[in-house]
């Protein structure tokens, strides 16, 4: 009778899967987040310059 719960070694080589990519994960969505955030922050800086820019003049 084949067990159908997955083995140690099975568990062993998911983890350590696992753990391979959950660092580069981690990484791509950090690059992700900080695009976006950088790019937020340079179109509210360009907001910002032009709306001066109009009440000096």
């Amino acid at each position: 009778m084949a067990s159908i719960s997955p083995t140690p070694a099975d568990l062993r080589l998911y983890l350590q899967y696992a753990t391979l990519a959950l660092p580069w994960f981690m990484i791509v969505v950090d690059l992700y987040i900080m695009c976006i955030s950088l790019i937020v922050f340079v179109y509210e800086e360009g907001v910002e310059v032009k709306g001066e820019e109009d009440m000096y003049i």
